[in-house]
Order: structure tokens, then sequence, then C-alpha cells
């Protein structure tokens, strides 16, 4: 399964086949995205969806998806893709004009503190059915003293 914003531009032949071998059927794979290396555009294996139970995590609405897949990205040895190209096209960068789309974007508050609750409360689960065994959620759940 794979996801591309309408501000992302691949831009390196053969992005796509790339990020799907890469993810494989366990774990999840994004391209460098010329703004910032986080995880934007990417591709996660169906197994891991159904591990998962989501694509996208459920209890954000816009912010911090990016956080939460990079925590599971972490914890099943996904892959970043640094010669593959999809560009994040976003106004932040200067690459696109402030428009209604990011001006309809909603405030952060929300999500931030969605987020907050995700580590404390649904993270620890998800890593358990993500790995067969517990070791080492103590580091892995440690973005909780981040926010």
């Amino acid at each position: 399964y794979g996801i591309l914003n309408d501000d992302h531009l691949p831009v390196s032949p053969g992005w796509e086949q790339a990020m799907i071998d890469a993810a494989g059927r366990e774990s999840m794979a994004w391209p460098d995205d010329n703004y910032g290396k986080r995880i934007s555009a990417h591709v996660k294996g169906g197994d891991l969806c159904r591990r998962l139970g989501w694509f996208v995590c459920p209890a954000m609405k816009h912010y911090y998806l990016d956080d939460a897949d990079e925590i599971v990205a972490t914890a099943v040895g996904g892959r970043y893709l640094p010669q593959i190209m999809v560009s994040h096209e976003h106004h932040n960068a200067g690459r696109a004009p402030m428009d209604a789309t990011y001006r309809s974007r909603p405030s952060p508050g929300a999500d931030r503190k969605a987020f907050a609750a995700w580590l404390v409360d649904d993270w620890p689960s998800v890593y358990e059915r993500l790995t067969p065994s517990t070791e080492g959620l103590e580091s892995l759940s440690s973005p909780v003293n981040q926010w």
C-alpha cells in the first residue's frame, strides 16, 4: 500500500517499484522527499498494514502522521531510499503557492494532543503486534518524552 499527497512529485524513474520492493510485505520504505527527509510519501507492505490494523494512524487527522510512521518504521526496520526522489513540493519549502488547501489545514494543537495520547495509550499495544517480543519496548516508546 502506498501514498502520495497532492504536493508530491515523483522524480526518479522506477520510484514506485523500488519502494514496493524495499518495503516487501512486512516493512515500509520511503524516498528522499527533498524536504527534510521525513516519511511522507511511502509504501507499507500489506502484512504490516494488517498487523497494524491501519495504513495511516487513525489517532490523528493531519499532523504527526509522519512521526507515527517513523516510530513504526524503527520498529519494523523500515528502509529509507536516498537514491529515490519523490519531491515534496510543499508551500513551506517555497515550491508551491499558499492556496486554499494550505489555508484550510486544521490547527496542529488537537493532533499534537492526539499523538501524545497515542504514544502513551496505543503505541505499546501496536508495538506488541509488530514484534514477537516486547524486549526493547522502553527504548522504542521513548518519543513520549519528546512531546
